[in-house]
């Protein structure tokens, strides 16, 4: 098609990426401008999400079972399109009007349920919002979606097609670099950027999630632990931390993929019933941090160590959780991505964007043990 010889001949490309993130975070809005493997963050900000959609995400998070008419779920979902749509347009109004038309829209939709189902085929499927024809149309761009769909109907998990740009960032990071975000789940990838080869990429278990029920439990305003502080106030108790992170799903072989129902029953575990709220938010902190550490020993089997921890996510911002990774880490060291010039709530995004350029430009990448492959894209949608 035109349209595609009209991107691949670009040089540099304006992308802007719309990813829809927790209900405590909002639609993650990135606009940089990409040339090869370089790179200009031009505009990037967090937009809290309107009031009924963060209801409905709050909602399924405490019950994925929870039953919603389909006029409700239908009623948010146009909410949450004009919402991006506007999201889309401030951003670009602040960035100088020369610059200010994106050549590619990447926009991960809302998902608000990601499962197993009685299926003969594509067991695991997701149920996603947001309309992206509305922002083809409108923005007068082509947008690349589904990636989650997509990856599922291609045989995959359902993962994001991330890791042709984590390689591209992973290069500012050293040889062997170990990215970790910390969103509801928490996430690792560790790339040997000599050989472009992806060593590891997995879940490795939550990320903000327990933290943040545990917080809401404890009477953080906000409903959730912003700062850390009150998580850095409690003791964690070592007994039943140690009960927590032998749960089956910890003990399991990456690569693994994680839901957020996965581990609420941890917080109904026996050994918590004596614990203060304080104590239990202390503890949730302390089995986040131990869990990514235990996965870490129990996956990556390379004499050469990463030089340092690399984070990024909401969870970057608790620093009880960042002291608990650095205790476990060390000598390894913990920093943000913040110092690569990437801002930390903006990784993924910036992910998705380098991931689909490379795409664009027909470049490929490799698992260890495996042969080089085309980065999987998504649902194409013309304006």
């Amino acid at each position: 098609m035109d349209l595609f010889k009209h991107l691949g001949k670009k040089r540099n490309r304006h992308i802007l990426v719309l990813s829809s993130a927790s209900a405590h975070s909002g639609l993650q809005c990135l606009y940089t401008e990409v040339s090869g493997d370089g790179w200009q963050v031009l505009q990037h900000e967090v937009v809290p999400y309107p009031a009924r959609t963060r209801a409905l995400i709050d909602e399924l998070a405490r019950d994925p079972a929870a039953s919603q008419s389909m006029r409700a779920v239908a009623q948010v979902e146009n909410e949450f399109s004009l919402f991006a749509l506007d999201s889309a347009r401030s951003l670009l109004s602040h960035v100088p009007p020369s610059a200010a038309r994106p050549d590619l829209v990447v926009f991960n939709r809302l998902v608000l349920w990601k499962g197993d189902l009685d299926s003969r085929i594509h067991r695991t499927w997701n149920f996603c919002i947001g309309e992206p024809q509305l922002l083809a149309s409108f923005l007068n761009a082509p947008v690349l979606t589904d990636f989650v769909r997509h990856d599922i109907l291609a045989g995959g998990a359902g993962a994001m097609p991330l890791l042709s740009g984590d390689l591209i960032i992973a290069r500012k990071a050293g040889e062997t670099a170990m990215l970790v975000n910390l969103g509801l789940i928490a996430h690792i990838t560790i790339i040997d950027t000599s050989r472009s080869e992806i060593v590891v990429d997995s879940d490795t278990g939550p990320g903000t999630y327990l933290i943040n029920r545990a917080a809401a439990e404890a009477g953080c305003g906000e409903g959730f632990d912003r700062d850390g502080a009150a998580g850095g106030a409690g003791t964690a108790d070592t007994a039943c931390l140690e009960q927590l992170a032998s749960h089956e799903w910890f003990t399991g072989r990456a690569p693994k993929q994680a839901q957020i129902d996965t581990f609420a029953e941890l917080l109904r575990h026996p050994s918590l019933a004596t614990l203060t709220p304080h104590e239990v938010l202390a503890t949730m902190t302390a089995l986040t941090a131990r869990t990514i550490f235990n996965f870490f020993k129990q996956e990556y089997r390379r004499p050469e160590m990463p030089h340092a921890l690399w984070l990024s996510g909401g969870g970057t911002n608790n620093q009880a959780l960042v002291s608990y990774l650095s205790s476990y880490f060390s000598p390894i060291a913990v920093r943000s991505v913040e110092e690569l010039g990437i801002p930390p709530a903006s990784r993924l995004p910036l992910s998705l964007a380098l991931s689909a350029n490379a795409y664009l430009d027909g470049k490929s990448i490799r698992r260890a043990g495996s042969k080089a492959k085309a980065v999987p894209a998504g649902k194409w949608i013309l304006p």
